[in-house]
């Protein structure tokens, strides 16, 4: 209890900036123990250095570090935000070229891939037409509530 309010009164002495680049680091730092842990598995750094794509997926992510801490550091959030994505979006983009098809390498027999996982055709259908119905049902119900709650802050306003 006593380490988890020590914990607790840290926190809160460093500001969020701090703790968003430190949060940065470490989460490199974890993704770098993971491809050296990954050395003697399977080959992953192998497969990504000799893919093109996955490398230049991997080595843009890095470029946006330092304009990832540029933005935290000016305090520009939205720039947070869309380095922060860009970054995800780069890091699965590798992933997904270096083991397309394969979805989950399994150790004994076959893996599995995009093609051997897929939903029979009327599980498919079905699910699209559900949901084609639920957007019909439910964009338009949603969009009632946002002009009801807007319209009770505009009459608040009035008042």
């Amino acid at each position: 209890f006593a380490l988890g309010r020590f914990a607790l009164s840290w926190l809160q002495q460093i500001s969020a900036q701090r703790l968003a680049v430190a949060s940065n680091v470490v989460t490199v730092i974890a993704g770098g123990l993971v491809f050296l842990t990954a050395v003697g598995e399977n080959q992953l750094i192998s497969r990504f250095t000799n893919s093109g794509i996955a490398l230049l997926a991997m080595i843009l992510a890095t470029l946006a570090l330092p304009i990832f801490w540029w933005a935290v550091r000016q305090g520009r959030y939205i720039l947070i935000r869309l380095v922060a994505g860009f970054q995800i979006l780069m890091v699965i983009l590798a992933w997904l070229w270096v083991e397309y098809p394969i979805l989950v390498n399994l150790r004994e027999g076959e893996p599995l891939t995009v093609y051997n996982t897929a939903a029979p055709d009327i599980t498919i259908n079905t699910l699209g037409v559900v949901l084609i119905i639920g957007v019909l049902v439910i964009f338009p119900l949603l969009g009632y509530l946002l002009y009801t709650f807007k319209r009770q802050e505009t009459l608040a306003v009035e008042l």
